[in-house]
């Protein structure tokens, strides 16, 4: 699959506010803005329900009628982020994102510095379970994982754990700086993410000792299967005795 050269990485992420369910708030156009982080971007654009423009306003007023949303990221021609924010009259829960890899492939090869600038490739993950984590610094979900995701590096000792982002080197320190990310992260990793398929945000694979996928999901799809990252885990990764 090729990606529009004005684009670093088109994103779909099914998101509305909760995983598909409208925001019960008395403002729900407010409290999308926040959970989305929007009020971070200087180029939003607006959409209805037929996929026609709208101002910002209009958008709110239609979000307040108890309309859904969902948030695509993109860049102009000048490189600047872009997010458009489209309306639907249902949740897209029926959303199930594609990739190019699926459980009993193996994972895509890769040799790439890390983040504490080691080489990391597929050989050094061999002998134990991994989580691998795609994410980007701007996804509001992706963040609101990290939580979970530091519990269960710091309960799972017998297991690898990559979080992978297409933003640069710069963003990705800054990102754990102000998140506390503690897994072994790639950045700059366009190359990977698009071998992989993932265009859906945040997406985590599961990988067996010998480097084959397990699972791949989307947060949403994951929380409406498993409820839960560790739950996954604990039903397709075992502990290993120490």
């Amino acid at each position: 699959m090729s990606f529009p050269r004005t684009c670093v990485l088109p994103i779909l992420l099914s998101l509305f506010l909760g995983a598909g369910v409208q925001a019960q708030t008395e403002d729900r156009a407010a409290t999308i803005r926040k959970a989305l982080r929007v009020d971070t971007f200087n180029n939003v654009d607006y959409y209805d329900e037929n996929n026609k423009e709208i101002t910002s306003e209009q958008f709110d007023e239609r979000v307040r009628a108890g309309l859904y949303v969902w948030m695509e990221k993109s860049k102009n021609w000048f490189g600047s982020p872009v997010l458009k924010m489209h309306l639907d009259t249902k949740p897209k829960l029926a959303f199930k994102a594609k990739y190019n890899i699926k459980p009993g492939d193996q994972f895509p090869e890769f040799s790439q510095l890390t983040l504490a600038n080691k080489m990391l490739d597929n050989q050094q993950l061999m002998g134990k379970y991994t989580v691998v984590s795609f994410y980007f610094a701007d996804c509001a979900p992706c963040v609101d994982e990290v939580p979970e995701l530091n519990a269960l590096a710091a309960g799972r000792g017998d297991m690898n754990f990559i979080g992978i982002t297409f933003d640069p080197i710069k963003t990705t320190r800054k990102f754990v700086e102000e998140h506390k990310l503690a897994w072994t992260l790639l950045s700059d990793a366009k190359p990977l993410i698009k071998t992989a398929g993932v265009q859906s945000y945040p997406t985590l694979a599961l990988l067996d000792p010998a480097g084959k996928v397990l699972a791949i999901e989307s947060g949403s799809a994951l929380k409406r299967s498993d409820k839960s990252i560790a739950a996954l885990v604990e039903r397709l990764a075992p502990r290993t005795p120490n």
